[in-house]
């Protein structure tokens, strides 16, 4: 099944899933009896935050404003579940899979999902400077909430320290920066990195170096695997990766959803030199910089 096919597959089990509610799903509108709403999100990749915005626009506007404010917000409250939905789904969990994609696979996923709108933030809810359109932007923790959905792993994996001597220091976390774009491994194209929940890093030979199964899963539902960073946000990595972290550089992309990185042999090497470094990644303190800002 291609892209294509498999988020039409979600659009329709999407509105199976809510017609027993009354609710019209769509792509980013829904039509109620007494005006239009419409939906986008973005992520803030540093704070672990999934930012969504609704809007509401009345089929007519002759009722007073506190009439109107009353009617959109009963609206957004009817529709939110779907929304929710709709654009969380469009959040990548890994190098192979979307949440729409881990819907397709398992319909009850969306139902899960549906339940979890209800705990967002409201950040601000007003209306535009011409009266015409009401807004409300809601918060919503990834972790640990929606981060657990897709942890399956009850205890953290071990791997095995570089047997060679490798020159390094005691690091305090581990830092890939990314030149944007990169190539695409095993191909002669480049493209952007695209941040996910759970990405993955290998060495040059398609060794896996860091996985989300090499974390302690209750760290991994608190704070996450890492966190993506611009390089004008480098006076904040300290608080993911301290004061003397490892620095290397990625040297190519991988993966259907270009989320994960390859790094060198040498980096690989660093990064697998001591116990000490190791325990860098089962305690998450992993920062991922790049030149354009994660979205």
């Amino acid at each position: 099944m291609n892209t294509i096919s498999k988020i039409t597959t979600v659009s329709l089990l999407l509105g199976l899933l809510f017609c027993s509610a009354g609710l019209n799903a769509a792509v980013n509108s829904l039509t109620t009896g007494t005006g239009e709403l419409e939906s986008s999100s973005r992520v803030d990749w540093q704070k672990g935050t999934f930012i969504l915005t609704v809007s509401y626009r009345a089929n007519q506007r002759e009722s007073p404003l506190p009439k109107q404010r009353s009617k959109a917000e009963a609206a957004i409250s009817r529709q939110l579940p779907t929304l929710f939905v709709e654009e969380i789904s469009k959040l990548i969990i890994d190098s192979r899979r979307s949440i729409a994609e881990a819907i397709v696979k398992s319909p009850t996923l969306a139902a899960e999902l549906q339940k979890l709108a209800a705990n967002g933030k409201v950040i601000s809810s007003h209306f535009t400077n011409d009266f015409f359109e009401f807004q409300r932007i809601y918060h919503y923790a990834l972790y640990p909430q929606i981060v657990s959905l897709f942890i399956t792993h009850t205890r953290s994996s071990s791997q095995t320290e570089e047997l060679t001597y490798v020159a390094g220091g005691r690091y305090s976390g581990i830092v890939i920066y990314v030149n944007d774009p990169l190539e695409i491994f095993g191909s002669h194209t480049k493209g952007s990195l695209k941040p996910a929940l759970f990405p993955r890093v290998y060495n040059e030979s398609t060794d896996l170096l860091i996985d989300m199964r090499m974390l302690d899963p209750e760290t991994l539902k608190a704070k996450g695997m890492l966190r993506y960073y611009h390089t004008s946000q480098l006076d904040a990595i300290q608080s993911r990766v301290g004061e003397v972290p490892l620095y290397v550089h990625a040297t190519a992309l991988f993966g259907v959803h270009s989320t994960d990185l390859i790094v060198s042999q040498r980096a690989a090497r660093k990064i697998k030199a001591s116990r000490r470094t190791l325990s860098l990644i089962k305690e998450g303190k992993i920062a991922i910089v790049s030149e354009t800002q994660p979205r």
